[in-house]
């Protein structure tokens, strides 16, 4: 493993010949997999584009706790928020993010707030 401010990111070696780029998202080849009763896959995407922070926590390959973790970040990594995904667990959407790092990948909005607007499925504006 290493460490960039704060952004931990693991060696994907084992699950690589599954992991393919779309639009700068790192996606697996997981879509099929039986969804978390928890998540609403509702699948209504909007564009956001917005600056915030991560509060800490992890990055997966797909918006749902059942994807492959590829980062952790530490409390109050900076992230743009790129895309609302439109799947909600608990009350949070998952959105896909980038970093300054080039780490993108999804992360729940439960874990995230954006610096000048509240973004809907994030948690807060944050207190920059």
């Amino acid at each position: 493993m290493f460490a960039v401010s704060g952004v931990y990111a693991g060696d994907c070696s084992q699950y690589c010949e599954d992991i393919y780029e779309e639009g700068g998202i790192a996606l697996d080849g997981f879509e099929s997999m039986q969804s978390n009763p928890a998540v609403n896959h509702k699948r209504t995407s909007a564009l956001v584009i917005q600056p915030g922070l991560s509060y800490g926590g992890m990055v997966r390959f797909g918006p749902g706790r059942h994807y492959f973790v590829i980062a952790s970040f530490g409390e109050n990594t900076p992230v743009i928020l790129v895309i609302n995904t439109g799947v909600e667990m608990n009350g949070y959407d998952w959105f896909t993010i980038e970093t300054e790092f080039g780490v993108s990948g999804y992360q729940w909005g439960g874990l995230i707030c954006s610096q000048n607007q509240l973004i809907k499925g994030s948690y807060k504006i944050c207190g920059f």
